[in-house]
């Protein structure tokens, strides 16, 4: 209590704040809530910057955040292709394959996987596997 007491006059006027006066009551509310740790906001912190992004301009900002919230939930998602996409000609092809289309991704239902490295690992049968291109019959 005391060093909020004299804050201004160690500190300066221009750096007193809100978080200053909540100093004040600090002792109170960790004996009515208990510990720091079980009430603390620090969780929420990586979540302001995602709601920074939803501002425009610096005035109303909670009115914006809310419309903001609201247009991405009346927003119809687009309508997603799936199956092979992206055409391409220079991937590895084995020998007896002879009429055939090559593609660098696959859009299923739920996943995308690419021919990047980032994206193009799978598991099949339980086992992990690296996709190196993708090819489709010409006949299919």
């Amino acid at each position: 209590m005391n060093y909020c007491e004299h804050f201004s006059e160690l500190y300066g006027k221009e750096f007193l704040s809100y978080n200053v006066h909540a100093a004040v009551h600090l002792a109170d509310e960790s004996q009515t809530h208990g510990v720091l740790d079980n009430v603390s906001c620090f969780v929420f912190k990586n979540y302001l910057g995602r709601i920074k992004k939803l501002l425009r301009k610096p005035d109303a900002p909670v009115q914006q955040v809310v419309k903001r919230l609201l247009e991405m939930s009346v927003r119809t998602p687009a309508t997603r292709r799936t199956g092979l996409q992206k055409p391409h000609h220079d991937g590895p092809v084995p020998c007896n394959y002879t009429s055939y289309r090559q593609f660098e991704e696959f859009h299923g239902t739920a996943c995308t996987v690419s021919l990047n490295l980032k994206d193009s690992c799978v598991l099949i049968d339980g086992k992990p596997a690296v996709v190196r291109n993708f090819l489709q019959h010409a006949d299919e």
